[in-house]
């Protein structure tokens, strides 16, 4: 009895705000649509537009050659190496990339080459006699890549590591070139050495997934069920200030007079919100399935493995509502309701892997995330999403939510058994 009207109570409070129930799902859907569109168009930019790169070549030799060969091949890059029909120098080049106008520039000093011969020359020589002198730090040729001071630290190191396996791969064509010269002279009718074509070693790039996971990983597939839990937490607002404005209005001390245990009024007041939180997850779910195909957008993909998702999405509102209950039970104002649960869970989002991988954060910031519900949630939605799991990976995400589910709750029933005894 006490159950129902607190469920009925709820349901008519939440009817009574239509624009904060309108926030709860509007601003989200707007949030993930827009955040998940403006990944894909970088993500498509990324690989559908060429990476410009200035090249200041002073060394005119072989090195430079090889270089604007590789990266033209590549396809991920393109070589600017001359300005209104001048080659670029060291100074432009510097210039240029200071000035934002570019965001790499790669400087290639006078000699460069002949340095990578010269040092071939004393490695052979020095291995057929082990007197002779070996090459120097002098001898090292040294290519300079410039990056504009607003390149990001992320994007900076993930082109570094493909420039620098280019140029280190040229580096070494052109040393075994040098080695070769070298042997045939030493070694007459010996066949010149060649890295060119096929070396038996081919490079295949997939993600790592059981032959029955047909799901694509892709900018929609990650930021839905993302947006989704932040959205599901933020029922935190209008539960807890519901609460507050309850003791306020002498609704609490009314609902007192109703027989039974409060116990039904906590999962009367949890079940309406619960059910609100699973209206959330089935429109966020409709946006990724039919909005973002309007925009050219992959269609969001849900797997096979729907009753995994559907208990995923319920555990997660139930762990929402319980921390929704708890800040209602101790908040004394609106206030500190409204302002207390939005910051704390924006700081559970943010360390949880909502915004920024877990993986790229420092081990200490890793290991509170690892103390988040929004990370147990996000790792339960993506073995659904992206690895097409089943109860076997997701029963230990599941078991955190439902404990921190019933630990916040029971704090709250402790809380009020107290408040009354005093």
């Amino acid at each position: 009895m006490r159950f129902a009207h607190a469920l009925k109570k709820e349901i008519l409070l939440l009817l009574r705000d239509p624009a904060g129930l309108g926030i709860l799902f509007i601003l989200p859907g707007v949030m993930v649509f827009l955040i998940t569109f403006i990944q894909d168009l970088a993500f498509n930019r990324f690989n559908e537009t060429k990476l410009e790169i200035l090249m200041a070549d002073e060394d005119a030799d072989t090195l430079g050659v090889k270089i604007k060969k590789g990266f033209d091949a590549s396809g991920a890059f393109k070589l600017v190496t001359e300005q209104n029909g001048t080659p670029l120098n060291t100074e432009t080049v510097t210039d240029l990339v200071a000035k934002g106008k570019y965001e790499i520039g790669i400087i290639i000093p006078k000699g460069s080459t002949q340095k990578i011969r010269d040092n071939a020359s004393q490695i052979l020589a020095s291995a057929f006699n082990p007197e002779a002198k070996s090459g120097t730090s002098d001898d090292t040729s040294k290519i300079t890549l410039l990056y504009d001071p607003a390149l990001l630290p992320s994007f900076k190191a993930s082109v570094n590591a493909h420039l620098d396996k280019n140029i280190t791969q040229i580096q070494s064509g052109i040393l075994v070139d040098a080695f070769s010269k070298e042997m045939q002279q030493l070694v007459p009718g010996m066949q010149p050495i060649s890295l060119e074509g096929n070396v038996g070693l081919e490079v295949h790039e997939a993600y790592a997934r059981k032959a029955e996971n047909k799901l694509e990983p892709n900018a929609v597939q990650h930021n839905v069920p993302a947006w989704t839990i932040f959205a599901m937490f933020f029922i935190v607002i209008p539960l807890a200030t519901n609460m507050v404005r309850e003791k306020d209005n002498g609704i609490e001390m009314r609902l007192r007079t109703i027989p039974g245990s409060y116990f039904y009024s906590i999962t009367g007041k949890m079940a309406a919100y619960q059910l609100v939180c699973m209206v959330q997850f089935i429109f966020m779910i409709s946006v990724g399935i039919l909005a973002m195909p309007l925009m050219g957008m992959p269609a969001l993909a849900i797997g096979t493995n729907l009753p995994e998702l559907i208990i995923t999405a319920g555990l997660t509102a139930l762990a929402a509502t319980a921390f929704g209950i708890l800040v209602g039970t101790v908040a004394g104002t609106h206030d500190q309701a409204a302002s207390f649960g939005s910051i704390t869970v924006i700081i559970m989002a943010a360390i949880g892997g909502i915004w920024v991988p877990t993986f790229a954060m420092p081990e200490v910031v890793k290991k509170l995330g690892n103390l988040s519900p929004l990370n147990w949630s996000l790792n339960a939605f993506y073995d659904v999403f992206l690895r097409n799991a089943s109860v076997d990976v997701l029963w230990i995400n599941w078991t955190k939510l439902l404990v921190f589910t019933f630990v916040l709750a029971g704090i709250s029933l402790l809380i009020k058994k107290l408040r009354r005894a005093g």
